[in-house]
């Protein structure tokens, strides 16, 4: 796969060279110097990325000529076995490795093109004489201290978009580069922009791949980028060898024309800002159209027509083969001619008309290729696709994609039966489901408590934290801490996307649009106090609705929740205690280090010194301490002064009163736990409505409190559905790889915390003075009873007077 889609890519930018040339030979120059657009793109954000992408764009076509992919890691290499092992020697034969460059990750887009620009000549007999780019000068300074082509000076532009960006200084730098003309006439790097957004669609940044995959994402989007999806999916079939198939080849096309349509349009408004513009500046804009239109003239010649007559029939599927041998052993007695199963026009959604037809008789019977939901008109092979996208977290425009690439249909569902399944079918029915789940929870939430305190009345720890999503969506959830069950959750938005692209009042449509129009903003808080709204409705309704106290709450370091809630009385006269996050706890300590390194005139590093590492050695240490002394004040605030000795706390800044709320060792690593589950069905980088994000949280709730399993049968019944053996299949083999995988982590947690309070034990005896005297107080002790006589041999050892100052 990645073969071909490498071998696609480079045909296309083979094709974009030769457009590039007739173009610079007929209009602009014929000498082979062009102007290009460069920029990096990595796979995460930061310096933390292990891969970056370098891609050169010509100027005026926007056309890709070359890129380069590099990776300074290897996972294989990461994971070799010892050079002294046996199997050392057989893995470094079948061994490749990925990594293909030695550098950090703010070097990779300084080295990319130095490898794009040396290999311009003979693999494009081009030259990059002039390139544009945004303000930061390594680049260009890299290329000129490499001479790539001899005498021949590289001239830089800076990008329009990124010199109007800056304020004060940058404002006159615009005006100064503007008339020394190094802005090149308003030449902005969207076309690279528009490629980075390309690449990263295909290979998503917030997950970790390997380099064979990004190389991959990166050559089918440079070829997209290039020539369109229609030419970039033929090409890539006929490289594998089979048929695209019609179904992809016409959902490619609707991608294509919707990509135009919106271009259009944009093209559209600049024609509206072209007339305020002065009459130079309309001159420049009619230049440029005239290029675009001899260049769209070029690349229609280039490229083709391109038209094929389009057509296909219906796939039998599961159940369906079935039907079709009842109806075939019906015909067969009855009538003579050939009796055959032919696909008709009418289609709903992934569901097709099938007709059983005679040779001789006609048609004789007609059947749908999926059966219809109990007490309803949808298809359950449509809600099937919704409840599979929904798991992946995925929405309708990845449903269209995946049947079109299996060349089932080339549009799964309409955007509007897919929202109007989101609403009616699972929101409803999966909010009933998830109220029963919550009132379960409670009840074993309080079953719990009553064995532990018969007593037990209505409070309970709980853990609370916010979450957000992209845009305008806060979830908070509330979870036991003993049991780790979600007792509670809420999604708030402040944005509703209907009431920003509204009709006008004045408009026609607007008394239609407002009267079926329901707006899903449920609250007017600001993103910045939408967490603690969420926990104050939370914590009201926890009495009516479970017949709970969330009297104690774990939370982190942020005091604004804890706050609000303390002013707003919700349990009355009961008050709300609040415990820090044991891990918060530790982050801060690591924090207030650094601050320390960072607020310091003098400098603070070197041997001896407060490096990094010693920080993150100290900021383990100082959690340690917390961990294994968290049931006694007196053991932690020892283990504490041991660890950090050069810490001193004084009479002025005492430091021992923030101990004894990490007592318990509570974290909140159960609602960190939880929002990971909720963002991989719903992920974070892409927009959604409030009603995606809420059928979102019902099914992660599900399958949090009770696993893949439960959630798939719970779900599957609250819709109408009957439960499939393959997808029940699936959900018990996805528990099993979980609890697998918390056991062997819980096992590794418990052998590492044996180790450490061995050697936490051993510090405490002779890291200091007192221990050491006390050591040796005991040695002599055990020497004096064995010098005893038998029968005097078990009397306690005398007493000292005196204590060993520390």
């Amino acid at each position: 796969m990645v073969d071909a889609c490498q071998a696609v890519a480079r045909a296309t930018e083979k094709a974009s060279v030769e457009v590039v040339k007739t173009l610079y030979k007929n209009f602009l120059s014929p000498v082979g110097n062009v102007d290009v657009i460069f920029d990096g793109t990595w796979k995460t954000h930061g310096h933390n990325s292990n891969i970056a992408v370098g891609c050169i764009t010509e100027l005026y076509t926007g056309l890709v000529l070359d890129y380069v992919v590099l990776s300074r890691y290897c996972h294989g290499c990461q994971g070799a076995p010892d050079s002294s092992d046996d199997g050392y020697g057989e893995w470094a034969v079948n061994h490749k490795c990925l990594k293909n460059i030695d550098c950090n990750a703010g070097r990779m887009e300084v080295e990319a093109p130095p490898i794009l620009f040396w290999r311009s000549l003979h693999k494009n007999g081009l030259r990059y004489t002039t390139i544009l780019s945004h303000g930061d000068s390594r680049t260009f300074h890299a290329l000129n201290e490499e001479s790539v082509y001899g005498y021949i000076d590289i001239e830089k532009k800076d990008c329009l978009n990124h010199v109007h960006k800056r304020t004060g200084t940058a404002l006159r730098t615009l005006q100064e580069k503007k008339a020394q003309g190094e802005s090149l006439d308003g030449m902005t790097q969207n076309a690279i922009e528009c490629l980075h957004s390309v690449i990263w669609s295909q290979s998503s940044e917030n997950t970790h791949e390997s380099l064979l995959a990004v190389e991959r994402a990166v050559a089918e989007a440079v070829s997209r980028f290039n020539q369109g999806m229609v030419e970039t999916k033929r090409a890539v079939a006929e490289q594998l060898g089979y048929s695209p198939g019609s179904c992809l080849i016409r959902r490619s096309l609707e991608k294509d024309r919707k990509r135009l349509c919106k271009a259009n349009k944009g093209h559209t408004e600049s024609e509206k800002l072209k007339r305020r513009m002065s009459k130079r500046q309309a001159q420049q804009f009619a230049m440029q159209k005239r290029m675009g239109s001899a260049l769209r003239n070029l690349l229609q010649e280039h490229r083709g027509e391109g038209n094929r007559s389009l057509g296909g029939k219906g796939r039998l599927t599961g159940d369906l083969v079935e039907k079709l041998a009842v109806y075939y052993g019906r015909a067969l007695k009855s009538h003579t001619g050939d009796v055959e199963a032919m696909s008709q026009s009418t289609k709903l959604g992934l569901a097709t008309k099938l007709a059983v037809v005679c040779s001789s008789c006609g048609t004789i019977d007609k059947l749908w290729t999926s059966p219809r939901k109990q007490d309803s008109q949808a298809f359950d092979v449509n809600v099937r696709a919704i409840a599979a996208m929904k798991q992946i977290g995925k929405e309708q425009t990845a449903l269209n994609d995946f049947w079109a690439a299996m060349n089932v249909s080339y549009r799964g569902l309409h955007h509007k039966t897919f929202q109007k399944h989101l609403k009616e079918t699972f929101r409803k029915t999966e909010a009933t489901a998830l109220d029963k789940s919550y009132a379960e929870s409670a009840t074993a939430v309080i079953t719990t408590y009553k064995k532990v305190d018969p007593t037990f009345s209505k409070d309970v720890t709980v853990v609370y934290n916010g979450t957000w999503h992209k845009r305008g969506h806060t979830v908070g959830a509330v979870i036991d801490f003993y049991t780790g069950l979600i007792l509670d959750a809420v999604v708030l938005s402040n944005h509703c996307l209907g009431c920003q692209t509204e009709p006008k009042p004045g408009d026609a449509a607007y008394e239609s649009w407002h009267e079926h129009h329901v707006c899903q903003k449920n609250t007017d808080a600001k993103s910045g106090s939408m967490e603690v709204e969420a926990a104050l409705t939370l914590f009201r309704r926890s009495i009516s609705k479970h017949g709970l106290r969330y009297t104690t709450l774990v939370s982190d370091g942020v005091s604004h929740t804890f706050s609000a809630l303390t002013e707003e009385n919700a349990y009355g006269l009961v008050p709300i205690v609040k415990e820090e996050c044991l891990n918060h706890v530790q982050k801060r300590m690591g924090s207030a280090l650094r601050n320390v390194v960072q607020k310091s005139d003098k400098p603070l590093r070197g041997k001896g010194k407060l490096t990094k590492a010693l920080i993150d050695k100290l900021t383990d240490y100082y959690g340690w301490a917390l961990r294994n002394s968290s049931s006694d004040v007196t053991a932690m605030q020892r283990a504490v002064m041991a660890t950090y000795r050069h810490i001193t706390s004084t009479d002025e800044d005492p430091r021992h009163d923030l101990c004894p709320r990490c007592l318990g060792a509570k974290t909140q690593n159960a609602s960190e736990s939880f929002h990971s589950v909720l963002w991989s069905l719903m992920p974070k980088e892409q927009h959604s409505s409030l009603i995606a994000v809420e059928t979102a949280l019902h099914e992660a709730v599900l399958r949090y409190n009770a696993g893949c399993c439960k959630a798939t049968k719970v779900i599957s019944d609250a819709v109408g559905l009957r439960p499939g053996h393959l997808a029940i299949q699936r959900a018990v083999e996805k528990d099993a790889l979980r609890l697998k995988k918390n056991s062997k982590r819980h096992l590794e947690k418990m052998e590492g915390r044996q180790k450490r309070q061995r050697r936490m034990r051993s510090a405490l005896d002779t890291s200091s003075l007192c221990g050491f005297v006390r050591s040796l107080v005991l040695r002599n002790q055990r020497i004096i009873r064995l010098s005893l006589p038998l029968e005097k041999k078990y009397m306690p050892p005398p007493k000292t007077s005196h204590k060993p100052e520390s």
